[in-house]
């Protein structure tokens, strides 16, 4: 309800009374229930919030404020996202704190006292339905530019009237957001505007003008959604706006620029109309055009694919028809991709966001070359997304291949690729990108030659086993997250293992590790923190296997580094005993044929020299 804050208080025990100086920190943080507060007017109560948060986070409560003379000093964020609608500053307050009226949905106008000598960062930005803004005439060196919101639409002010009444230019800090300042009209004391058109920071105003000055805006609606593309931008004067619907202001007979720009290049404008006017032939070959304002006016976009982002189409021998796109023309080289080229970055991708159609299905045995018009090319990657929701069941990857890009395989956990086989990646393989295999079922795994296999590469894989190669030197976060893997290899090259790695495979018992260095354990990336423990693992039921040396070296430094010391059992690599070599020749089989000795072994078949044979 209503509060009334007195100037005194009496102690029921002692029946001393005290005098109320002020508020102390987050006081009344998140009490949503209050509709009003009155606060004393004694020259006793100088301050609301210490520090902060005195009133922060009551939308649905106070509307009114009234902050008497008699205040001198008010905390940061002290009215933060409060549901206040107006606002009375008294003389008494010579600074206008951080964030005091940040994300205030409901105020719509401020004006300060002429007493306010300094406003600070982010004093009325955020997401606030403030639209004017009036500064007294003692502003003079704490004024700082970020006051009115900057950068990330969330920070961005909705301001669009900044009248001062200071006649000499206070001094900036920091700068101007660029949208607020092509936005918002800054009125200055007449004689005033060539001295502001000079000063650094509010030279940044596209429109400066005296007090009492007239000047015609109109708004010109911006309009494209995400209806054909995603991830369309429109820069407006070099402004970029990430919104898809917007409004800009412009002055009378001024001109403006917009452009659209496309994440995917194969896009551009299908139409654009101007108050329902087609102007598309307006627009150069880098989706730009300039307009001259004449009125309150709509612009709007439709777009469309301009050109193939694939180069061409052949079927291969086991039925598919595949997408080719030419990586390297002089040297015969392309990736295979989905008829929508695939997205050009390795960041968020899944089935879908392409409109990819293609939807191969069964065994895919990938060639190491395809003809084109009698051109023989090697195919060196798997593009992003290329077979992204696709039905296949198999796929043989061939060497050759150096690069499994974002998502290439993705798929819903319901699929069937790989269901209980190893998916070998070919020695010729260098990275294994974000997503690449998530949502297949292999359940074993023998990266290759991939120097970096990146986070949730084979994530809802049941994979039961990892032994990498000595080309192995990265191992990002969420791999498989497999409650069936019990056993990792790594390779002796391995440099960085994510603390996530192995994130939710419950049952992993034993992780053999070649390096005689321990690799470095950090979040996400070789890039992010270091780590002290493993995420989602307990490392303490688990055993850990490394290299021998002389004196234990190598155990001691396993013993001693972060993340690997917390092995439940940490112990050299055993030699192997006589059974284990017995085994080892029972499983081996020779063969002779065509004059050629070949080795079958666990499933493969090798020549002598080791080099695996079809």
């Amino acid at each position: 309800g209503e509060l009334v804050i007195p100037a005194t208080v009496v102690n029921p025990d002692d029946s001393e009374t005290y005098t109320i100086e002020g508020i102390g920190n987050s006081a009344f943080r998140t009490t949503s229930d209050l509709t009003s507060v009155t606060f004393p007017t004694a020259n006793t109560f100088t301050y609301i919030g210490q520090t902060g948060n005195a009133f922060t986070f009551m939308e649905s409560g106070i509307t009114s404020l009234v902050i008497p003379d008699n205040v001198t000093f008010v905390g940061q964020q002290a009215f933060r996202d409060c549901g206040i609608t107006s606002v009375s500053i008294g003389a008494g307050l010579t600074t206008i704190p951080n964030s005091m009226f940040y994300d205030c949905r409901y105020l719509k106008r401020v004006v300060l006292p002429n007493t306010v000598t300094a406003i600070e960062e982010m004093a009325f930005s955020g997401p606030s339905a403030v639209k004017y803004v009036e500064l007294g005439n003692a502003i003079a060196d704490g004024f700082n530019a970020n006051a009115f919101g900057y950068g990330s639409s969330w920070s961005r002010s909705n301001i669009d009237t900044i009248v001062i009444n200071t006649v000499t230019p206070p001094t900036v800090s920091g700068t101007f957001d660029a949208t607020l300042a092509n936005r918002a009209l800054l009125y200055v004391p007449v004689g005033s505007k060539a001295a502001y058109k000079a000063a650094t920071g509010w030279k940044d105003f596209r429109y400066i003008l005296e007090i009492g000055e007239e000047l015609t805006i109109y708004d010109i609606q911006i309009s494209g959604g995400y209806s054909s593309i995603e991830g369309v931008r429109f820069a407006v004067d070099g402004t970029d706006y990430a919104q898809q619907n917007f409004t800009i202001k412009r002055a009378e007979n001024s001109e403006f620029t917009i452009q659209a720009n496309f994440s995917n290049k194969y896009y551009g404008i299908k139409q654009a109309l101007y108050d329902g006017v087609d102007v598309t032939a307006q627009f150069d070959a880098e989706n730009k055009a300039t307009f001259t304002v004449t009125k309150n006016a709509t612009l709007s976009f439709t777009y469309e694919q301009k050109t193939h982002p694939y180069d061409f189409t052949e079927e291969v021998a086991s039925g598919q028809t595949l997408y080719f796109k030419i990586i390297d023309a002089e040297n015969h080289k392309v990736a295979i991709c989905n008829q929508t080229g695939g997205r050009s970055t390795s960041g968020n991708v899944s089935p879908g966001y392409d409109g990819n159609t293609t939807s191969p299905s069964g065994a895919l045995v990938i060639p190491a070359f395809i003809t084109h018009e009698a051109v023989e090319y090697a195919i060196e990657e798997i593009d992003t997304l290329a077979f992204g929701g696709s039905s296949l069941t198999s796929v043989s990857i061939p060497e050759g291949i150096k690069a499994i890009r974002a998502g290439a395989f993705y798929l819903s956990e319901s699929s069937s690729l790989g269901s209980g086989a190893e998916i070998v990646i070919p020695e010729s393989c260098e990275r294994i990108e974000y997503n690449a295999f998530r949502g297949c079922q292999f359940n074993a795994l023998n990266p290759g030659g991939a120097e970096v296999i990146e986070q949730f590469a084979f994530l809802y894989n049941p994979l039961t086993e990892i032994k990498s190669s000595s080309a192995l030197r990265e191992l990002h976060q969420d791999i498989c997250q497999s409650g069936a893997l019990t056993e990792v290899g790594l390779g002796e090259n391995v440099e960085f293992v994510s603390s996530r790695a192995f994130y939710a495979c419950s049952n992993l018992a034993t992780v053999t590790c070649l390096a005689t260095t321990p690799p470095a354990v950090k979040h996400g990336t070789s890039s992010t923190y270091p780590e002290t423990s493993w995420s989602g693992f307990d490392p303490t039921v688990a055993t850990l296997y490394v290299p021998k040396s002389e004196g234990h070296t190598v155990l001691d430094a396993y013993k001693a580094a972060n993340c690997w010391k917390l092995f439940g059992t940490i112990a050299e690599i055993p030699e192997p005993t006589a059974l284990d070599n017995a085994n080892a020749e029972v499983k081996a089989q020779k063969h002779i044929v065509n004059g050629q000795l070949l080795i079958e072994r666990d499933g493969r078949t090798y020549n002598a020299i080791g080099v695996e044979v079809k």
